[in-house]
């Protein structure tokens, strides 16, 4: 919602697993956001995503396919380690965030609900804006 009001058009990928938790985030996003969830191939989203201005989402193979076509990435970093598993590449485009717990990075992917893992939870909507509005060059 936030990008949405400073006229970024946004779009929800995901798998077929994801249509309904995709298609709540773009209820929250106030219907600004498109739900494409489960409405791609792997090549379509490679090119969805080169030609993307930016690709933000919890550290994953999409994101790092966002990395390899060169599109602006900002990735959630919970429990995995950033220095093992990515971003690479120019850090002026790809920016890491990650919460302040002491425990990071745990490497604990045996959590019973990993996407709620706690640490994850803890970034700030504030933080994510912040970077992704950055990276588009609309933080002045």
């Amino acid at each position: 919602r936030r990008l949405s009001q400073k006229h970024v058009r946004v779009a929800v990928t995901g798998g077929p697993g994801e249509v309904e938790l995709a298609g709540q985030v773009c209820r929250f996003s106030g219907e600004a956001a498109i739900n494409l969830a489960g409405r791609t191939s792997f090549g379509e989203l490679a090119a969805l995503l080169a030609r993307s201005d930016l690709a933000l989402g919890p550290d994953s193979g999409p994101l790092n396919l966002a990395v390899a076509t060169g599109t602006p990435t900002v990735h959630l970093f919970g429990p995995a380690d950033p220095v093992l598993f990515g971003p690479w590449g120019d850090p002026a485009r790809h920016i890491v965030l990650q919460s302040n717990w002491s425990c990071i990075p745990c490497g604990r992917f045996d959590w019973p609900d990993l996407p709620a893992h706690g640490c994850v939870r803890d970034i700030s909507v504030e933080q994510v804006t912040s970077a992704a509005l950055r990276l588009l060059g609309l933080d002045s």
